[in-house]
């Protein structure tokens, strides 16, 4: 076989044996030549023959780039971030070039007008609309001189997006606060004090080290009861990559600056009034009218029981020692302590029941209940760092599925947060087969000396959301990479199985499965999770209106009518936005914005709205597993044939009516945070 024949040998899975970053690129760089050949030789070819070439193309190409864009994430070193952004420049450019293909774009164009078209299957037909809706998104119907600009726009973009998340990442590795005195954490749970003294020692310090991570920032906001340790944690957290902290030295507002202009000069090349109309395209939502409207209505049933529940934290604040305003970082604290007064139970107390390897344990059974898997965990892997864990996953028939990469605790040159991002793509085309893979990335706290993890509430919801993106990936029946799995779903639907998979943690049969005492492995006791339940309600409200601060920050940015807004405009539009919908004070610290890694860094610009859309679909379907006090193994069973099998090869409204039977309630999201109930 010649290097321009069609037909590329991926490897089977990723790999991490012997990642030698710049050599990576160097290959990475080398394909892309090869691809561009093959694409020249086959674009002129039979029609069906062409897809088959980009789906090949296409896959072997992520399969390569995706060990180096997760050690980026991961396992950050100077090494690994040069050759990193070296290939996501070459890849955007190669992206952008297909996109613009005239030879591509026709041959496209003929295919979706062919008088078999509608009989085509599904999944055909999505692939081809699809790259349609793509070419028109890079320009490929403009100008020579229009495609140009678009092409250094696209690629600008990338590399800001890129910039943001390093500094953000520098930024909050940057800091640390050594302590030496044990009264500054009093309250902190014993676990994490340990953690923290473990930490000091890695640095060769005495006493115990706090940083930013997520976990941390989130163990001694909830529980220090040391204000002024609170208000130094939260001040570092909330000031990060700003002009606020480190004399400016990662600064992101001048970032949001020129990627806020380059996004509005994007969208006009391109024919669109501004970012947000352009982002809308490939979406359920087809308009920012129409994307606001369903916020500001959540906003309106919201805001008065928010602004309720905040009186209340404060006067309870107030009764149990607080002499002063309720200040940004008291919130947590006193919620903390207003809940454990409320219901009877504390968030220490919980996690004696959820210890990660039952809460693992209990998962792969409920997925073996709903969906036919078995987990089979590999050892002895080349992966990058002794904490990951693999698993191989097989149907009930025995059909292998592909594996599942999970990297659970946090530390440094990580990226905060948790996600999901793909390894390689289910494929099965023209005698090329390839399974699936997928990476699970969080930021638990890690347990110390070698104890066992046990996971707070928020973990284990964590865990269930992000393991319902990976089954949705892994558990495509879709042989067409382009259009399997995530891939080309609706950004404002992708969220919904996770957001679905997370109510497996609340639900009392799902609790069953995921808890067990760390010592004696008895069950949760009735009684807790009877009050986990009853306070799920607990600042519903408060925590609706903060996702609405977000989403609507984040529409309205992206259709601002100045085309290059300032930074000090963006702080002004949010300030604007957290008087309409806000119920808790704001520090005058706050940098919020350049920390906003979703719509500044990711891929959630005029789409953050996406979490409460897609929340409403979640929350009404998962309505369909639940039968009395048990869930409903059918109602799984439907899910991966309605929805899971199914990617992007229909329209994401058609699969939850395939589902559901008909379209969602949003009285079912409303009830999620407890609006519309009676009671505290």
């Amino acid at each position: 076989m010649t290097d321009i024949e069609r037909r590329p040998s991926p490897p089977p899975m990723p790999s991490f044996q012997d990642v030698e970053p710049a050599r990576v690129a160097d290959e990475l760089e080398q394909r892309l030549t090869i691809a561009r050949q093959r694409i020249e030789s086959a674009v002129a070819g039979d029609p069906d023959e062409l897809i088959i070439t980009l789906e090949l193309i296409s896959e072997d190409l992520a399969r390569r780039f995706a060990p180096l864009r997760h050690l980026n994430s991961v396992a950050a070193n100077p090494d690994v971030r040069g050759a990193y952004e070296r290939s996501l420049a070459a890849i955007t450019d190669y992206r952008t070039w297909l996109g613009q293909h005239q030879g591509l774009y026709q041959a496209f164009r003929q295919f979706a007008d062919a008088a078999d078209f509608a009989d085509r299957p599904d999944a055909e037909r999505a692939l081809v609309e699809h790259a349609l809706t793509d070419f028109q998104l890079s320009g490929a119907q403009l100008p020579p001189e229009g495609r140009e600009r678009v092409r250094q726009l696209i690629a600008d973009l990338s590399a800001l997006g890129q910039r943001f998340e390093s500094q953000l990442l520098d930024a909050t590795d940057a800091w640390q606060l050594p302590l030496t005195d044990a009264e500054m954490l009093a309250g902190v749970p014993e676990g994490a004090r340990t953690l923290l003294a473990e930490r000091a020692r890695e640095k060769d310090l005495s006493g115990w080290l706090i940083t930013l991570d997520p976990a941390i920032v989130s163990t001694i906001l909830t529980h220090a009861d040391n204000r002024a340790l609170r208000r130094q944690v939260y001040e570092a957290w909330i000031s990060r990559a700003s002009d606020a902290s480190d004399n400016g030295k990662y600064d992101n507002g001048p970032g949001i600056e020129a990627i806020l202009a380059a996004r509005r000069r994007l969208a006009n090349e391109l024919g669109y009034a501004n970012y947000a109309e352009y982002a809308l395209v490939e979406r359920m939502v087809r308009s920012a009218d129409e994307a606001i409207g369903f916020l500001q209505d959540l906003a309106r049933r919201s805001r008065e029981r928010a602004e309720r529940e905040f009186v209340e934290l404060a006067e309870f604040a107030a009764q149990n020692g607080l002499d002063d305003a309720l200040a940004p970082w008291d919130t947590g604290y006193y919620s903390e302590k207003l809940r454990e007064a409320r219901y009877g139970f504390d968030e220490e107390r919980l996690r004696r029941y959820l210890p990660l390897d039952q809460v693992l344990k209990g998962l792969r059974n409920l997925f073996h209940r709903f969906y036919g898997l078995s987990f089979r965990t590999l050892s002895d892997l080349p992966l990058w760092h002794p904490d990951v864990m693999v698993w191989e996953l097989t149907r009930r028939d025995g059909a292998p599925v592909g594996r599942l990469y999970l990297d659970l605790y946090a530390r440094p040159g990580k990226r905060g947060g948790a996600w999901m991002d793909e390894g390689g793509h289910r494929l099965r085309l023209d005698g090329t087969e390839r399974l699936a893979s997928a990476f699970l990335t969080a930021n638990f706290m890690r347990p110390p000396g070698g104890q066992s993890a046990l996971l707070r509430h928020d973990d284990v919801v964590t865990l269930c959301h992000e393991l319902g993106h990976c089954l949705h990936h892994l558990l495509t029946r879709i042989d067409y990479p382009s259009v399997g799995g995530i891939s080309g779903v609706e950004w404002d639907a992708v969220e919904f199985p996770s957001q679905l998979h997370e109510e497996l943690g609340w639900h009392s049969a799902g609790l069953k499965e995921l808890s067990a005492d760390a010592d004696s492995d008895a069950g949760m006791p009735r009684d807790l999770i009877d009050a986990l339940n009853a306070s799920r309600h607990f600042h519903g409200a408060m925590r609706l209106v903060r996702q609405l601060e977000f989403a609507i920050f984040d529409l309205e940015l992206h259709r601002l009518d100045n085309a290059t807004p300032s930074i000090t405009e963006v702080r002004e539009l949010l300030a604007a936005v957290r008087k309409q919908v806000r119920v808790t004070p704001v520090s005058p610290l706050d940098r919020f914005e350049c920390t906003f890694a979703h719509i500044f860094g990711g891929g959630y610009a005029a789409g953050y709205y996406s979490y409460l859309w897609a929340e409403l679909m979640a929350r009404d379907g998962f309505s369909a597993f639940t039968d009395g006090e048990e869930l409903n193994p059918e109602a799984g069973a439907r899910l991966a044939r309605t929805v899971l099998a199914c990617g992007s090869s229909r329209p994401a409204r058609e699969l939850y009516r395939a589902f559901r039977g008909r379209d969602p309630q949003p009285e079912a999201l409303l009830r999620k945070y407890g609006i519309g109930l009676s009671g505290p």
